[in-house]
């Protein structure tokens, strides 16, 4: 049997033409200037969490020097607006071209981690994933 699309709404084309002008900035983007360790691929299901607090980081096999976007996409993908706010005024200035390479990079571990997990048969970590590609798409 063949799921039958939903109607779309009104607003779908003005989402999917915001996508498309995202995409297209961050491709025009020059190379980075800033340059740093980062960890590759953060999202949530590579954190350890202990009693309700952050107890660490795993899975480093990503690790590489590159633009802070990189896992700033975690900001973009997690946090809800208004702990993403409070999240990048703690870490500091960022450079104006990391915010679009984090945000597209949300968009794809989200989406990637939604399929994977529907795949899986994980619900829980299906919905989450639904739910950061969400807040990556319409921060």
């Amino acid at each position: 049997m063949r799921a039958r699309r939903s109607p779309r709404s009104p607003t779908c084309g003005a989402r999917r033409q915001r996508w498309a002008q995202l995409f297209d900035r961050t491709l025009q983007l020059p190379p980075p200037e800033h340059r740093a360790v980062r960890h590759g691929d953060l999202h949530f299901r590579r954190l350890l969490v202990a009693e309700g607090e952050l107890a660490g980081v795993v899975d480093w096999v990503d690790l590489c020097r590159f633009d802070p976007g990189v896992d700033l996409s975690f900001a973009w993908g997690f946090l809800p607006p208004p702990a993403r706010a409070e999240f990048l005024d703690e870490y500091g200035a960022v450079p104006e071209s990391s915010a679009p390479r984090a945000r597209v990079l949300a968009l794809d571990l989200m989406a990637i981690l939604a399929a994977w997990a529907r795949a899986e048969g994980r619900p829980a970590v299906q919905a989450e994933a639904l739910a950061g590609l969400a807040r990556a798409a319409l921060a």
